[in-house]
């Protein structure tokens, strides 16, 4: 009994320990089960996070492009079909209904105040993406404007902006293992204002629309899973005609002007190591071969030469077949996309890498064409009278210029003979010709007014620094010489002038306007000789720290020497910070040139030293910006480029006799002059686009508020 009765309590001790076992295992596999739903869950989050962020950032980029293709597409048609017109729309959207009022300088909706002030959510209407608010209402009504427009985020089903006009239904847009859907909302920020938007006000039209956005994206995964992020910022939409001073490369037909065998301009290929720190554009096709680095953002309009002469048909429509680029390709030139490699097929055979260039801040294929300027009116206005902007008859058109114009503006007789061939300093009263100096300081009509204006062309003009003045020495001929003295700070231009050994002086109250038009060619324009530094030599100071120049030539300018800045941008170390303008940088200096050949062509002589310097922007109209009779000359080492280099026809620098072989002239250092791409500065009177634009959206760049809402 005693036995049977311990075998029972070792039975209970099993069954006891057997029920607790079993008991923890169901605590385990709960506690596990708990825990995979939760690491499930957590997984869910975060995937539902990351895609609520990506997709509030997917729509900001998409809001960035609507704001600056959508709306440069907008002005850009606009602007061709009736640029007044265009112009008086802006005006009263930054005014309400009314008709702007105010100063030349600065005019705000404050001076109308209808409806609450300014009608800038109506500029979001040339986007064609919807109605983003009706035409403006009378001026009786008492509906105020729109005070945002909002979009829906549709990669898949919107327009090229991967964006919807705003409603009801959400647009769910599936990705990897969830969806998301985000709304861009864009509120007016305070009113807009203009400057010089006035009838009769000098100086370009400029609009100021400022703004705040905010995004919110919603990331869905499984049942549960949802996250929700919002993104938050303010930007400015800065609408004018830009300068062409704003591309670091720009060329009409991306090739040179002579003709091929095949009746097709010879190509200049964007090639492996090369680094591109502006915008670049072309309206024909971009030509790569290798892996250049586009820092800034790269554009083709795609237009083709049809009747093989060199020149392009935008009338006609006539644009590639295919958006795309041109590829090296080993050799094997093939059409293909931006990435790498695109649609031309790597040559296995001959076991050559596809061509990969890197663009950072994207390439966009098919924008409209930059037609480049079809006359000098808005140079020679500004050198005969400083006003850029003389539009008489109201079509947003500089008007044309004749002789009477000039004659009149030069204070010569009023008739339809040409001017005579002098140098003048326009003051608008009596005789403007230095060699005649009826305007001694004080004199009545001795204030300067324009620039410098020669009736003939140039043998050379020499620009130094000498102290606190800019110098400029003109020569016609052996017989006649000008040697002009500009003080800034005092106000005062003193004139020295010789004609066959008599030398006169005459002395201008206030300084030229900064434009030098040449109605000829200039044969040769330089700075000053080199100093010697040490054991070597360097380029001496040409633009004098204070001063902004821009010389323009009906003909051909050549380069005959160094052209360089008393104080460089870039600071003492000649190397961009990063970002440009941070550091050691001298973003501030005002010294700045600009070159332009409005019916020639801008090349560095065969004079020029070896390792030119030169700090400026140039544009040839016409023709094309390169070196001279390049085919024949010897190497002279580096050419050194700050600013950019705008022309109709690729120029060359050196000798491409063959892909990637250096031959004679200048193998090229070009950098851009990121002061030009920020609109920090420009050259005076340097020539617009024909379209208004938009010029800077500061804020779209910078870092939003982040926030994660519940």
């Amino acid at each position: 009994m005693r036995l049977l009765r311990e075998r029972g309590a070792a039975l209970v001790t099993v069954l006891a320990v057997t029920m607790a076992l079993a008991a923890l295992a169901a605590v385990l596999l709960t506690i596990t089960a708990r825990e995979i739903a939760v690491s499930i869950g957590h997984r869910l989050s975060l995937e539902a996070f990351y895609l609520a962020e990506g997709a509030a950032h997917l729509t900001r980029a998409s809001l960035h492009r609507l704001v600056v293709l959508g709306l440069n597409e907008g002005l850009h048609w606009r602007s061709l079909e009736n640029a007044g017109k265009l112009h008086a729309h802006l005006a009263r959207l930054v005014a309400g209904t009314g008709t702007l009022e105010g100063s030349c300088g600065r005019a705000t909706s404050s001076d109308t105040q209808e409806l609450g002030g300014s009608n800038s959510i109506a500029l979001f209407d040339m986007v064609g993406l919807g109605a983003a608010n009706a035409s403006a209402p009378a001026a009786n009504a008492t509906t105020a404007f729109a005070q945002s427009v909002r979009y829906r985020f549709a990669p898949l089903e919107g327009d090229a902006f991967g964006l919807l006009p705003d409603g009801q239904d959400d647009v769910i847009t599936p990705l990897g293992v969830g969806t998301l859907l985000a709304r861009a909302t864009v509120a007016r920020d305070g009113n807009a204002w203009a400057e010089s938007a006035l009838p009769g006000c000098p100086g370009e039209p400029r609009y100021f629309f400022p703004f705040r956005y905010t995004i919110d994206a919603e990331g869905r995964t499984g049942p549960f899973g949802r996250r929700r992020v919002s993104l938050s910022g303010k930007f400015q939409v800065v609408i004018e005609r830009p300068s062409f001073s704003q591309y670091f490369l720009f060329s009409n037909i991306f090739g040179t002007r002579p003709v091929c065998p095949n009746r097709q301009p010879c190509r200049r290929w964007l090639s492996a190591g090369a680094v591109y720190e502006g915008p670049v554009h072309t309206n024909e096709r971009l030509w790569i071969a290798g892996d250049p680095l586009f820092m800034d953002r790269a554009t083709s309009a795609n237009f083709r030469d049809s009747n093989g002469d060199g020149e392009l048909s935008p009338e006609l429509g006539d644009r590639v077949g295919q958006p795309v680029a041109r590829f090296y390709n080993g050799g094997l030139e093939c059409a293909g996309d931006a990435e790498p490699g695109g649609w031309c097929d790597r040559n296995a055979a001959r076991n050559l890498p596809a061509d990969a260039p890197r663009f950072l801040k994207g390439f966009d294929r098919g924008v409209p064409y930059v037609a480049m300027p079809v006359d000098l009116h808005q140079q020679e206005w500004f050198a005969l009278v400083g006003n850029l902007r003389r539009d008489a008859d109201g079509d947003g058109l500089v008007d044309p210029i004749s002789n009477v114009d000039r004659r009149y503006a030069l204070g010569l007789p009023v008739v339809t003979a040409d001017v005579p061939p002098d140098v003048f300093l326009p003051t608008g009263a009596n005789e403007s010709r230095v060699d005649r100096c009826y305007f001694a300081a004080g004199e009545a009509g001795g204030r300067l007014r324009g620039g410098i204006y020669v009736g003939r062309s140039l043998r050379s003009l020499r620009l130094s620094v000498d102290g606190r003045m800019s110098v400029y020495e003109l020569t016609t001929d052996p017989d006649h010489w000008w040697t002009i003295r500009v003080d800034r700070a005092a106000q005062l231009t003193k004139v020295f002038y010789s004609r066959k050994g008599t030398p006169l002086e005459c002395t201008y109250q206030g300084v030229p306007n900064g434009i030098i038009f040449v109605r000829g060619d200039i044969d040769d324009l330089t700075g000053p000789p080199r100093r010697r530094v040490g054991g070597g030599e360097e380029a001496a100071p040409a633009v004098h720290q204070d001063d902004a120049i821009t010389v323009v030539a009906t003909g051909t300018i050549r380069i005959g020497g160094d052209l360089r800045y008393q104080v460089d941008p870039r600071g003492p170390d000649d190397v961009w910070g990063s970002p440009p303008c941070s550091g050691d940088d001298r973003c501030g200096v005002r010294n700045l040139l600009g070159i332009y050949s409005f019916g020639g062509e801008v090349l560095v002589g065969k004079d020029a030293p070896d390792d030119v310097v030169i700090h400026a922007v140039l544009m040839a109209g016409h023709g094309s910006v390169g070196v001279a009779e390049v085919e024949t000359r010897s190497s002279q080492g580096t050419l050194h480029l700050l600013g950019g280099k705008i022309n109709r026809y690729e120029g060359l620098f050196r000798n491409e006799g063959s892909f990637g072989r250096f031959g004679g002239g200048y193998l090229p250092d070009l950098r851009f002059d990121h002061r030009l791409g920020i609109g920090l500065r420009e050259p005076p009177g340097f020539p617009r686009l024909q379209v208004l634009a938009v010029r800077t959206t500061p804020g779209l760049d910078s870092r939003p508020a982040w926030t994660e809402r519940p």
